[in-house]
């Protein structure tokens, strides 16, 4: 516990260094099984990536809902009970990224993505999450965060040029061409990730907890 609580205190030092809020803040995530041949190729992926571009490496991954701030009134008991319910209320389900969807955009975190299509598993346990930790008033709409503003699995953090985000899109092509098909793999577990500090941060994430998802799937009529 200690060492968790120095690496999230590292990430909000940074995150001051750079200007950004210092408030620790969480992530859901749905990542590859480590056992399952997506885990490999897309660490082997964003590894390269990084490698090329100078940037830093991360765990392949889909938010399901992110920047969940920790705060005295909702400490990170509180989520970490949330997320755990959320889980035992979800059947386990895919993630399917959509054929030809490799694209970039201008924003650190949007970098170099895959288009995730909005499936019925991914979309439901969104929206149960957003119900889970804002409310129903926001639980009627999605919360994917622009540009995309949809669910997605990033390959490159950065802040990188227009130039050299087409030169990343066309060297994952190139080189990794299966990344632009139809790519799936199972969920089993939400994932809580400590994600403060914007990019500064990202050598400092870290996994807090999984939660396997036992929930049963809706009865067919």
């Amino acid at each position: 516990m200690r060492e968790l609580a120095t690496r999230a205190a590292i990430a909000v030092h940074l995150a001051l260094a750079a200007g950004l809020s210092t408030a620790q803040n969480v992530s859901i995530w749905l990542c590859p099984p480590e056992d399952h041949p997506e885990h490999a190729r897309l660490k082997e992926l964003n590894q390269q990536l990084s490698t090329k571009f100078s940037a830093p490496p991360f765990q392949a991954h889909l938010t399901l809902l992110g920047d969940i701030e920790i705060s005295a009134d909702q400490t990170l008991e509180d989520v970490k009970a949330k997320v755990k319910q959320l889980a035992a209320s979800l059947p386990p389900f895919e993630v399917r990224t959509a054929a030809g969807s490799l694209t970039s955009k201008d924003v650190w975190n949007h970098n170099v993505l895959l288009v995730v299509p909005e499936e019925v598993g991914v979309i439901q346990a969104h929206l149960d999450a957003v119900l889970a930790f804002k409310g129903t008033e926001h639980a009627t709409h999605t919360h994917f965060p622009l540009p995309t503003g949809r669910p997605h699995v990033s390959l490159l953090y950065g802040e990188h040029s227009k130039k050299d985000r087409e030169a990343a899109v066309a060297w994952t092509r190139e080189n990794h061409a299966w990344a632009d098909s139809s790519i799936v793999y199972p969920v089993k577990e939400l994932q809580l990730w400590e994600t403060s500090g914007g990019l500064a941060g990202v050598p400092h994430w870290y996994k807090i907890d999984s939660y396997a998802l036992t929930g049963h799937p809706p009865q067919e009529l």
